[in-house]
């Protein structure tokens, strides 16, 4: 049996290494080792997925090869969840959406032409950039020659596959001003069906604050994540927010909800008219 480190030693071990030692862990040193949160873990109890033992006082403890089990359970959801957010997309381009503003929306192959030429500038096949994303090469191809409509969801994980962001698809048509008037914000032609996004600074480079107005029905399309934190605050409707699977929130006017982008996150409009949403990003990743 190996010695308990003493002294110095043993104050410079950090919680996981001393849990490590004694055997067990707590379920947040748990969510750590496994990438998921702690409210994950606990939903996947109340399931039957994991049994974690209990201590007297109720905590929870898991042991090594609970963290093992819970990283199967992981694996086997996200590859679930891959497969369906697949499907989601997939079936994007055909799913009739009534549109946020009709009269003001571009053409998806402009979108599709930008995207292809990013591609090509990185020596990438369709085939890599589906191993990068987790998008089809096929949809992927779809939206690259116009014949499809790209979801949210698809465009930040093309776009992060490209080492861009959304936005960055949309070349700047402003002057660096701190002012945009009311009715001024840049539109970012994005072709997503259903839902309308307007830069409000276009000259920010720490953040990156924009107006998005959601069709009924519309939303992101499936799951994605990035770096960095956001912010939604809700000005008109009501907007669906998923966070990892198993976490939602309805925001209705007035509603502020902020989180983690690295946090698998989804949305829609489940309400009758518009949503329209102040959505903050940083830094810009989305």
């Amino acid at each position: 049996m190996p010695e308990e480190p003493r002294g110095a030693e043993r104050a410079g071990v950090n919680g996981i290494e001393r849990s490590a030692f004694e055997g067990t862990f707590t379920v947040g040193q748990a969510a750590q080792m496994v990438a998921v949160s702690p409210s994950t873990i606990r939903l996947w109890e109340r399931q039957g997925l994991i049994r974690p033992e209990r201590r007297q006082s109720g905590h929870r403890r898991y042991t090594r090869d609970d963290i093992n089990h819970l990283r199967r359970v992981r694996e086997a959801r996200e590859a679930r969840r891959v497969a369906f957010d697949a499907m989601q997309e997939e079936l994007s381009a055909e799913r009739p959406v009534e549109s946020a503003n009709a009269a003001s929306e571009p053409a998806a192959d402009t979108i599709g032409e930008r995207l292809r030429m990013s591609r090509l500038e990185r020596g990438l096949s369709l085939r890599e950039l589906a191993q990068r994303t987790g998008v089809s090469a096929s949809y992927a191809s779809a939206i690259e020659r116009g014949h499809a409509r790209p979801s949210i969801a698809a465009l930040q994980k093309l776009t992060a596959g490209l080492e861009l962001t959304v936005a960055g698809l949309v070349p700047p048509s402003v002057p660096a001003c701190a002012l945009v008037k009311g009715g001024d914000a840049r539109l970012l032609d994005l072709g997503v069906p259903g839902v309308r996004i307007e830069n409000l600074a276009p000259t920010a480079t720490m953040l990156e604050p924009q107006l998005f107005t959601v069709a009924p029905g519309a939303g992101s399309g499936g799951t994605y994540q990035h770096d960095g934190e956001e912010f939604v605050h809700v000005l008109e409707g009501t907007l669906e927010v998923w966070l990892d699977g198993n976490e939602h929130y309805r925001v209705q006017p007035g509603d502020s909800l902020c989180f983690s982008s690295r946090r698998d996150h989804r949305w829609w409009n489940s309400g009758r008219g518009p949503a329209r949403v102040i959505w903050i990003n940083t830094p810009p990743t989305f």
